[in-house]
């Protein structure tokens, strides 16, 4: 890993990378970074100081940022403009099921909605106070929202809807949330909480983890694969990570912890993949690496200096990690 030079030196939040493998960071204090034609991090006139939390593109084209305040920017040649937006509580998370569609969420249960690709955002109508703290879409049509106090949401109509299909025993904060496919999917939350469905949430299995730390996001390890039951990896707090093959009916814990939490985990191939967090409060970095799936040994790397906060790949050889303070390896 090496260090690059990112233009930015607050915390960075989010990051996304399009088909094009051009790759696009938000941030606190309005920034929003993107790669130039040499792979380095710069930075984009964002026109805003408020926090941007995540990111994520409707196409190679159209790529949006969400943020405090409900502020939404789009991405317009080599710079941001605001788009208009219905609300002004703060947006935690974004998603587009397809060129088309998408949806914002965040404080006070707002969810907003686009089916122009991000160039109108409209308010939909829910009964929620509870923030929403992650979206996923695994096809144009059906979408999870999870959040605060084991909130879950579902449409199937594209967002223009939502039905509450929580697990009533659980009321901790949900963190993450990711399907296979429209119906077999996982969400995972503080407490050591995970929630596995292979009906599209009309029924829940609670994971009785042997565990109160938090588990912050959860992925499938072989993300190109059609099988509903491959391998599901789940990271959090002290280096925790949990990994099942047999359709969430066990899952074990395979780093048995560390003094460090990890933030984000990618597999950018088949049974190998990185893990990556640290201590927030003492800017200590952690990253740890398996080669198949089961096995993790930490990445001693002396040139690295902050907590990191998030991993993303655009091949299988290339990846990128944002951290505090605005630094980019």
């Amino acid at each position: 890993w090496s260090l690059m030079d990112s233009a930015a030196n607050v915390n960075l939040n989010g990051i996304c990378f399009t088909g094009t493998s051009k790759g696009y960071i938000a941030g606190d204090n309005g920034v929003l970074l993107t790669t130039n034609a040499n792979g380095q991090w710069i930075s984009m006139e964002s026109g805003t100081h408020y926090h941007m939390n995540a990111v994520a593109a409707a196409t190679d084209e159209k790529v949006y940022a969400a943020g405090y305040k409900g502020l939404i920017l789009k991405k317009t040649g080599e710079t941001w403009e605001i788009t208009e937006s219905p609300t002004i509580h703060a947006l935690y998370c974004i998603d587009f099921g397809s060129n088309s569609v998408g949806v914002a969420a965040g404080d006070s249960g707002t969810i907003l909605r686009t089916t122009d690709g991000g160039d109108n955002w409209n308010l939909v109508d829910v009964s929620y106070n509870a923030a929403f703290l992650d979206v996923y879409f695994p096809s144009e049509s059906i979408g999870y929202l999870a959040g605060q106090q084991g909130l879950i949401l579902k449409t199937t109509d594209s967002g223009a809807s939502w039905t509450d299909i929580s697990y009533s025993q659980v009321e901790t904060n949900l963190l993450s949330i990711h399907f296979y496919n429209d119906t077999t999917g996982y969400a995972c939350g503080a407490n050591g909480v995970i929630l596995y469905t292979e009906n599209g949430g009309a029924n829940w299995i609670f994971k009785n983890m042997p565990t109160t730390l938090s588990f912050n996001e959860i992925i499938q390890l072989h993300p190109r694969m059609d099988s509903i039951c491959d391998s599901v990896i789940v990271c959090g707090d002290y280096g925790v990570i949990y990994r099942t093959d047999t359709c969430g009916q066990d899952l074990l814990n395979v780093t048995h912890g560390s003094a460090y939490t990890l933030s984000s985990i990618q597999f950018p191939k088949e049974n190998e993949g990185y893990a990556v967090g640290g201590d927030p409060f003492g800017n200590k970095p952690f990253i740890i690496h398996t080669g198949d799936g089961d096995n993790w040994e930490e990445i001693q790397i002396d040139t690295i200096n902050r907590y990191l906060t998030g991993i993303d790949f655009i091949n299988p050889w290339t990846a990128y990690i944002s951290s505090t303070a605005g630094t980019i390896y």
